[in-house]
């Protein structure tokens, strides 16, 4: 296997003993379909609901509104809600997200 971002090493394949891979850590949920999509999207600029929908293909907008209430409680993005009229919503990655990008883009080398 290629190098990894340290963290993978330390915690194993099974991701015990030492600190946890980020990616393993979140396997089963990342795994979703659309997951990572939504996240890329997030994590390139784009911030709002109807704008990540319309980047991801095919995504539904319930399935889109699961997907993005799973990544906020897992932390991996947040919710930033404004105080203007009309109340503007927007979709932000977490250091988590930057932690599973960085192990992933790293493991990918």
């Amino acid at each position: 296997m290629g190098s990894n971002c340290g963290k993978c090493e330390s915690a194993g394949q099974d991701g015990v003993g030492g600190l946890a891979c980020p990616i393993l850590e979140n396997l089963e949920f990342l795994e979703r379909k659309w997951t990572l999509r939504i996240l890329r999207e997030i994590s390139a600029g784009e911030t709002k609901f109807n704008k990540i929908k319309e980047r991801v293909k095919g995504i539904t907008a319930s399935v889109l509104s699961a997907r993005l209430q799973e990544l906020e409680k897992a932390e991996i993005i947040k919710r930033i809600v404004s105080n203007t009229a009309p109340v503007a919503v927007e979709y932000a990655p977490t250091e988590k997200a930057g932690r599973i990008f960085a192990c992933w883009f790293t493991n990918a080398t």
